[in-house]
């Protein structure tokens, strides 16, 4: 039998080799992203994901950050080479409808509403590195839909469905503000400079075009998309076809008995009339 100092000597090593295996248990995943409290593991991953459904998603100009709205009422940065969560932010009660990179892709800016109450539609500048928010530029009546940076990131342009207004980044100052007619689509040059829009009150199908600025328009293009003219070339091209039937002819230079020409004529007379029918279903859909 062995010494009590021998036998207290092997406890103390069988201890230490045990020890490893109940160590405490594990924190994070296997992307190394922390586990909730008491969980074991996870299956699948948090990166790139929302509770609800994504609404937009903006890409840095050097490719490095993600930047998404979702319906879960948050906006989250994203490290776009490993989907890794940078920030996230919210707000109680607010909604994001609207997300640009400034040029130099150190800011963010989003734009934001609460639908249940009305106002608290400031549009807020986010730190890239740091999701504070910077600033708030207030002047907006509803939700701005769509907001742009210029080129050299010393304005910002902000559209709701009501105004059209100009910032200045360094300053939240208002440059230029007017009010714009109620749109169906709206797009905004690369320079920041324009707008084109449909009106989407008359739907008179014409491109609207306005300086950012004043708002003054400087140019329209009209039936771009005219739905009668797309008719009328189908009618002109069904004429042509119907035109371009060739008529009965003789065989090796003898006459066609009179029955074959009568199946003829009325096989021609059938085709016609069903060439129209489809025309005018065709029409129908146009």
């Amino acid at each position: 039998m062995l010494p009590i100092h021998a036998r207290l000597a092997l406890i103390a090593l069988l201890l230490y080799t045990v020890a490893p295996l109940t160590a405490a248990p594990q924190t994070k995943d296997s992307h190394g992203d922390p586990l909730p409290v008491g969980a074991l593991a996870r299956l699948g991953t948090t990166r790139l994901r929302h509770a609800d459904g994504i609404c937009q998603v903006a890409c840095s100009s050097d490719g490095k950050w993600l930047v998404s709205l979702s319906r879960d009422r948050t906006c989250r940065l994203w490290e776009a080479g490993t989907g890794r969560l940078h920030h996230h932010f919210t707000e109680k009660d607010l909604d994001f409808y609207s997300v640009a990179f400034s040029p130099d892709n150190a800011t963010v800016a989003i734009a934001a509403g609460d639908p249940f109450h009305g106002g608290n539609t400031g549009i807020r500048l986010l730190d890239v590195r740091t999701g504070k928010v910077l600033s708030r530029f207030e002047g907006h009546h509803q939700p701005a839909y769509n907001v742009s940076f210029s080129p050299d990131g010393k304005t910002l342009l902000s559209v709701s469905c009501d105004q059209v207004i100009r910032w200045n980044t360094a300053t939240g100052n208002k440059l230029s503000e007017w009010k714009l007619p109620t749109t169906a689509a709206l797009s905004v040059s690369p320079d920041r400079t324009a707008l084109a829009w449909v009106d989407g009150e008359t739907e008179d199908k014409t491109i609207h075009l306005a300086d950012a600025a004043t708002g003054k328009e400087f140019k329209k293009l009209k039936n771009q998309h005219n739905e009668p003219s797309s008719r009328s070339r189908f009618h002109r091209t069904a004429r042509r076809s119907l035109r371009a039937i060739p008529s009965s002819r003789s065989t090796s230079g003898t006459s066609r008995p009179a029955k074959s020409s009568a199946n003829s004529s009325t096989k021609k007379a059938a085709w016609r009339s069903s060439f129209r029918r489809t025309a005018t279903r065709w029409s129908a859909v146009a």
